[in-house]
């Protein structure tokens, strides 16, 4: 939940995968912000597949929520 506070969101992701084996997955819950803002859904997207990390999942489940999974590849 502190994932929208964070100065650089590609390098962040990155450093959170790098320690985790193969195959693991790494889950994002922050925010849900608006098509076009840095941390919406499809820039989260685009971060997590820029990190090496295969999207499993990502949805909204509740208002201003959203639930990024992704495994690293």
């Amino acid at each position: 939940m502190s994932f929208h506070n964070w100065a650089d969101h590609p390098l962040g992701v990155q450093e959170v995968i790098r320690v985790p084996a193969r195959g693991n997955l790494f889950i994002l819950a922050d925010t849900n912000t608006w098509h076009g803002h840095p941390l919406s859904r499809p820039q989260i997207w685009r971060v997590f597949l820029a990190a090496g990390l295969a999207i499993r999942s990502q949805a909204s489940l509740v208002p201003l929520l959203s639930i990024t999974a992704g495994e690293k590849i």
